[in-house]
């Protein structure tokens, strides 16, 4: 009888209000319980192991010597890995571009339990993460938006893992948006954009810190982030949605 009418209201609960899929607005199922559709699950493309042991890449797209992907064979050694759970497309583009220009926050346990399967995989085995801490907004560009979406989902992860999250850093600069800039511009656009915050200037010595993102590119916001940590003896991981 309980099972029966738990059903009922489901039904009912999805009649009044129904879900839908917060990329494609395509109608889910109440049974069904996503913040995106079936179609748009299949789209999804992950970043699979074994992963460059330089800069975090996955070595499938890429060739290697060695454990070492080209990219970082040919260039100097980044300040910085970086490791995320997405290829950033299609589906995932969508998905992260409704929760941080549009508050889709619906969206936030999905992308938790993703970096959190990721880090129990890929980082919890070869890490000792001491902190964890999140790249910050300008306080000018968190006025406009709200909320700043790197620091839920450090917080999230944070609380399920049971690590301290630290509010490390400060960002001095109002930047451009990274994503209106080429590569070379995104490194200037961040440089000396970051601080960090002195009171844990003693209590971030020789500890590794995981610094969560949404998105990570050309490595420049988190490594930017990373500089400011090292000046303290402090090891940085970087850890963020998607990646490309």
């Amino acid at each position: 009888m309980h099972t029966l009418l738990t059903v009922s209201l489901k039904t009912i609960n999805n009649i009044i209000q129904p879900n839908y899929c917060l990329t494609c607005y395509q109608r889910i199922p109440g049974e069904y319980q996503s913040p995106l559709c079936k179609e748009c699950i299949t789209k999804i493309e992950f970043n699979l192991a074994p992963f460059c042991l330089t800069c975090g890449r996955s070595l499938h797209d890429l060739p290697s010597v060695k454990g070492i992907c080209k990219q970082c064979l040919l260039k100097e050694k980044p300040q910085i890995i970086v490791y995320y759970v997405f290829k950033y497309r299609q589906t995932i583009r969508e998905a992260i571009h409704r929760f941080k220009y549009q508050a889709q926050l619906g969206l936030l346990p999905f992308f938790t339990n993703h970096l959190l399967n990721f880090y129990r995989q890929h980082i919890f085995p070869y890490y000792k993460i001491d902190y964890i801490s999140y790249v910050p907004l300008h306080a000018g560009k968190l006025r406009e938006r709200e909320f700043n979406q790197a620091k839920l989902l450090a917080k999230a992860v944070a609380r399920k893992i049971e690590i301290p999250l630290l509010n490390l850093l400060i960002r001095t600069k109002y930047t451009l948006p990274q994503s209106e800039l080429d590569e070379n511009q995104r490194w200037k656009n961040v440089a000396e954009a970051f601080k960090l915050n002195l009171c844990y200037a003693q209590i971030i010595k020789g500890k590794t810190i995981l610094i969560i993102d949404d998105v990570v590119t050309t490595r420049a916001t988190l490594t930017a982030c990373a500089r400011q940590l090292k000046k303290f003896n402090a090891q940085v991981i970087g850890f963020t949605l998607a990646g490309g």
